[in-house]
């Protein structure tokens, strides 16, 4: 359709796009519901669900020039997963644990040089299904302030960015 069709169906007080106009299918990047709460998705060509990693509530330890960071990992999906390991600021530990539908815990993500300077990046973290083994990573971004003294950043949220990608 081009512009005059536009004009003339928004004169004639008709939508201008309806669904079958469009040829072209957006990504689904899984609506989130919130906190650790994100629709599944499904890759329509494998016809296969697309399990989700999401983290939630933060704590940061610190003990002279180190520091801890947890965090709430949560298996988003309808079939469990096996965490991998995860990469935080360079720092990547292995997690080996395996996440129920619907399960979280507190995990160990990051232990190393307090962040003296704003954490950049993401973190990364690369999980399989336990059922067929298949791969997939997604992508978090650090958000982080600066606490008072000599302590220096602490990590206060780390949220999803960009769809999961299957590793296959």
């Amino acid at each position: 359709m081009g512009i005059f069709g536009a004009i003339g169906k928004v004169l004639s007080g008709k939508p201008v796009f309806t669904p079958q106009d469009q040829n072209t299918q957006q990504p689904d990047f899984g609506r989130q519901t919130g906190l650790g709460q994100a629709e599944p998705q499904l890759n329509q060509a494998a016809g296969k669900v697309i399990p989700n990693v999401q983290f939630g509530r933060i704590e940061n330890h610190w003990d002279g020039g180190r520091q801890d960071v947890y965090a709430d990992a949560g298996n988003d999906s309808p079939v469990p997963i096996f965490l991998d390991w995860v990469n935080m600021c360079g720092a990547k530990r292995q997690l080996d644990f395996q996440l129920r539908p619907g399960e979280s815990r507190q995990l160990l993500i990051y232990s190393g040089p307090r962040f003296a300077n704003r954490p950049g990046g993401y973190v990364e973290v690369q999980y399989r299904t336990s059922q067929d083994g298949d791969y997939f990573m997604n992508y978090h971004e650090i958000r982080s302030e600066q606490e008072g003294g000599e302590v220096g950043f602490r990590v206060t949220e780390i949220l999803q960015r960009g769809p999961v990608k299957d590793l296959r």
